[in-house]
């Protein structure tokens, strides 16, 4: 699985690849960024805006339920 940042337009801007099962993807309208549930690795995940990955959480012994509220 991979996230993809597109403009308006649709054109993609940024692609972030090597994620195994993505639950829930929450955006932040403020500065582009986002985070992601990778349920298959039971990892959250910040990315900025710039599709750089900026840390991992990895410590959910339930991958499958995880979720972003």
């Amino acid at each position: 699985y991979r996230i993809c940042k597109i403009n308006p337009s649709g054109e993609v801007l940024e692609t972030i690849e090597g994620f195994v099962y993505i639950s829930t993807i929450q955006a932040n309208l403020f500065n582009g960024g986002c985070l992601a549930a990778d349920a298959g690795r039971g990892c959250l995940v910040h990315i900025s805006n710039e599709g750089v990955i900026l840390g991992e959480n990895c410590t959910f012994y339930s991958p499958w339920d995880i979720a972003l509220e």
